[in-house]
């Protein structure tokens, strides 16, 4: 829903050109590419249920803070600190998924998990236009973090009790099969 309108919302509320938007993304965007393995294990060891509420209401928070930035460096800041919890809820509920399917149909299942999501994304990336367009820049940043809100005792509820949490110790390290 919101990932969609950053440019548009940052020309909007900074007055920022595209050389300005782009130097406002690298730093976002290099601590993304090298977080994946950290996020995941991170996940594992808090257990992938914890991983999604705790996830979910960083998003919140940092979404906020997002909107109360009042320079181009705190809105970068809360960006990225945004980008890293929406990835570790990402990579929890993948993981919550892949655990309860059984191998011979992995492709499937998550190929038909997938279509669902990416229907979810085009929904919200609709969505968050049409608030842009017709209530202004922050009303679909405002909707997505009441959305992430209200989806947390959702999650509460939903989401599988998982029996354990790795321990360091039992996380496979590269070269240790």
């Amino acid at each position: 829903m919101i990932t969609v309108l950053l440019i548009p919302y940052l020309q909007d509320v900074f007055d920022a050109d595209i050389e300005e938007i782009a130097i406002t993304f690298l730093l976002p965007l290099l601590i993304f590419s090298f977080s994946g393995t950290y996020l995941g294990r991170l996940g594992d060891r808090m257990g992938h249920r914890r991983a999604v509420i705790v996830s979910a209401v960083l998003s919140v928070v940092t979404i906020v803070a997002v909107l109360l930035s009042s320079k181009l460096s705190m809105f970068t800041l809360f960006w990225t600190l945004f980008n890293l919890s929406s990835s570790m809820l990402a990579f929890s509920l993948d993981a919550m998924f892949m655990k309860g399917i059984s191998g011979h149909s992995i492709g499937d299942d998550y190929g038909k998990y997938s279509t669902g999501a990416n229907i979810g994304a085009i929904l919200g990336a609709a969505l968050g236009g049409f608030l842009f367009d017709s209530f202004g820049h922050t009303i679909p940043y405002i909707v997505f973090a009441v959305g992430m809100a209200v989806l947390i005792p959702l999650l509460l509820a939903a989401l599988p009790k998982m029996p354990h949490v790795m321990k360091e110790d039992s996380v496979i390290k590269p070269g240790h099969f």
